[in-house]
């Protein structure tokens, strides 16, 4: 009498699983506790302390200083002076630092998009992973213990004088081909486990699971559609608005030269404190530029110069990106099915002729556990090709920079794992 184990008695009880954790629910919590997305949080909020300073006048000066008259008779009178200045900018210096300051704080909001949208793809990559990883195991347990029962037949077999040492390691090698996939799946599920939790701030060891793979939906996009939205990724927008507010840096450093209107409120001799008062509108001029203020301007337009120059760089690169996601995304959508419905289910049928033929008596049970290892192998490449695309689709929407349009087409793949059986008699 030969049997599998079955998949209920190799894996640990439903009350020892872990709690399964969503897609979604890794997203969010990972959007919420991520360091790289807290920093550039607060560089939003200091690029907008930036402008909020830009936008405010300048701070009033007060001058408390003492004097005494050297020309007096005797002792000479004492005294202190009390000046209060408040200056106005307002022949533009105030409006090319606000207008400098409000594109410099578009920057760092258009990169906290690009930095939710990369930890986002990663989350996504390593669930995807965890998932395809738990299938692995789960299909190592069984071809695990179909090669064990075989290798228990081979040495029943070689000690009753029916076969060949050939035989026994034949199924012996087999089993340790069995056990080294099972060790790699139980391992790429640790590894993907604590992958996934560094990416969600919590203790590496945390047990997580994730739902099992049940099916993919395979999209086709339109791809000159895609193409148009370049300018709309974030990187652009980021490059972008820094070559604005290099250009505000011109009118900044240009705004240096010009006059300053300044409020003036004096009183002379505090201890003398009746009379004394003034007051003062006055006009503050740059006499001439020993080269400063040319070399500020000099400086800021090689910088709006650079900036450019970076901007067409940055256009450049998101469309090779996002053109790679796009043909990444092809590919995989074409490997699911000829990896599922091709060469899957031709491993699988060889698998099931060769456990027939056995069973019937018509071939060896090595026969079965070559078999085997092609349904193995095609079995792998299958996950693989499901796994790569769930990556290349969420790889594909981080490229774009949004949410991926409406596709052309879909086409439902349902994910249907080999089940090893053996049939209970061995017939002949």
């Amino acid at each position: 009498m030969l049997g599998t184990p079955s998949l209920a008695q190799s894996l640990p009880s439903a009350q020892s699983q872990p709690q399964a954790l969503t897609l979604e629910t890794a997203v969010s919590q990972a959007l919420l506790r991520h360091p790289d997305i807290l920093a550039a949080k607060q560089r939003v909020v200091q690029a907008e302390s930036r402008l909020t300073g830009a936008r405010a006048l300048p701070n009033p000066e007060l001058d408390i200083g003492y004097s005494k008259n050297l020309d007096s008779v005797g002792a000479g009178a004492t005294g202190q002076d009390i000046q209060l200045t408040q200056r106005l900018n307002v022949f533009g210096q105030r409006s090319a630092l606000t207008a400098k300051a409000r594109n410099e704080a578009d920057v760092p909001r258009f990169e906290l998009r690009l930095i939710q949208q990369e930890v986002t793809f990663r989350v996504r990559t390593a669930w995807y992973n965890l998932q395809s990883a738990q299938a692995g195991v789960e299909f190592a347990q069984q071809a695990l213990g179909v090669a064990e029962i075989f290798s228990r037949l081979a040495d029943s077999q070689y000690k009753a004088g029916e076969v060949p040492i050939a035989n026994v390691l034949r199924s012996e090698f087999e089993v340790e081909n069995a056990r080294q996939a099972l060790l790699i799946a139980q391992t790429n599920v640790s590894v993907q486990v604590a992958t996934l939790n560094t990416l969600l701030q919590q203790p590496l060891s945390t047990p997580l699971a994730v739902p099992s793979l049940a099916s993919v939906t395979l999209k086709t996009y339109d791809k000159a559609a895609l193409l148009k939205s370049v300018d709309e990724q974030p990187q652009v927008q980021s490059a972008r608005a820094t070559v604005v507010a290099q250009k505000a840096g011109i009118a900044v450093a240009k705004s240096a030269s010009k006059p300053e209107l300044a409020v003036v409120y004096a009183h002379n001799q505090l201890q003398n404190w009746l009379g004394g008062n003034s007051y003062r509108v006055g006009v503050i001029l740059p006499l001439f530029d020993r080269g400063q203020f040319r070399a500020s301007v000099q400086e800021a337009q090689a910088a709006t110069a650079e900036k450019e120059a970076s901007l067409g760089a940055t256009q450049q690169q998101v469309l090779l990106d996002l053109t790679t996601a796009i043909y990444l995304q092809e590919q995989a959508r074409v490997l699911v099915p000829r990896t599922g419905e091709e060469q899957l289910k031709r491993a699988q049928r060889l698998y099931q002729l060769a456990e027939t033929g056995y069973r019937e008596g018509a071939t060896s049970y090595l026969n079965v556990l070559d078999a085997l290892g092609v349904l193995r192998s095609a079995y792998q490449s299958h996950l693989k090709a499901l796994t790569d695309y769930n990556i290349a689709e969420a790889g594909l929407e981080r490229a774009l920079g949004a949410a991926l349009p409406a596709p052309l087409s879909t086409q439902p793949m349902r994910y249907e794992p080999p089940t090893l059986s053996l049939g209970n008699e061995k017939k002949g």
